[in-house]
């Protein structure tokens, strides 16, 4: 027996294979009731709680089969399955004041200061192999004392810098004015910058130690930079910005 949609769109009685659960235990009724319950649970607002201890779910089985379902049943036929019985009122009591207590300690551990919250847990493979042989590079930088941006995602320029190239000899040696010091990396190993109180604010992030086609892979990478140069135009505000006088 066929039916017909309002939308023209017509459909009859499953009369094909069907697909069994082969578990016998596996009632769709219970996983329902338990998935309300936990979406109830997560939500993070208390006072958007509501309470299903009312609530039921109902399977309607007769709506499977079609209304001009012929006496004997199809073989296939599926088999209405029972709902269980809703948890005792005091389980999900326990449940509700359980997750409550969990959110607000929750918020009680997002609002500790930085200062005292615990250490990053960093596993010892970690550590072994790229923090310990990580050597810093002190410098006498405070960063209580830098100036920042309102986002703090950039420094706040002091004074108009002179927008040209230095060389090497103008910032390290004994005749430069700047008297900056001059750090050797050979490339490889990670190594922080940390200011005045060991707090780490730069880092040299090194390279791969077993890579050994690391080499060719960036000059091909460099070469596809330059090869694309000429073929890319900029703004006049993405030439030079913020961060320094060069295309962003």
């Amino acid at each position: 027996m066929q039916r017909q949609l309002r939308s023209g769109n017509t459909f009859s009685e499953w009369d094909g294979e069907a697909i069994r659960v082969v578990d016998t235990d596996f009632d769709l009724a219970s996983y329902i009731q338990r998935s309300i319950e936990e979406e109830r649970d997560e939500a993070s607002d208390e006072d958007t709680d509501y309470d299903l201890e009312g609530a039921t779910i109902s399977l309607a089985a007769e709506r499977v089969a079609s209304a001009g379902s012929p006496t004997t049943p199809h073989p296939n036929a599926p088999v209405p399955c029972t709902v269980p019985d809703a948890p005792p009122r005091g389980h999900k009591k326990r449940t509700r004041e359980r997750n409550h207590a969990l959110r607000k300690r929750k918020r009680q551990e997002a609002q500790v200061p930085a200062e005292d919250a615990p250490d990053l847990e960093v596993r010892a493979s970690t550590r072994r192999k790229h923090i310990d042989p990580a050597l810093p590079i002190p410098t006498n930088l405070q960063l209580t004392g830098v100036r920042v941006t309102k986002t703090g995602y950039t420094a706040m320029r002091d004074k108009p810098a002179p927008h040209r190239v230095y060389q090497l000899e103008e910032l390290v040696g004994p005749n430069s004015k700047f008297q900056f010091d001059l750090v050797t990396w050979e490339g490889r190993k990670a190594r922080p910058f940390v200011d005045n109180g060991e707090t780490v604010f730069g880092l040299l992030a090194g390279r791969p130690d077993q890579a050994p086609d690391w080499d060719p892979l960036m000059r091909d990478f460099a070469d596809t930079i330059e090869n694309t140069r000429p073929h890319i135009r900029f703004k006049s505000h993405q030439l030079r910005h913020r961060r320094g006088p060069f295309p962003a």
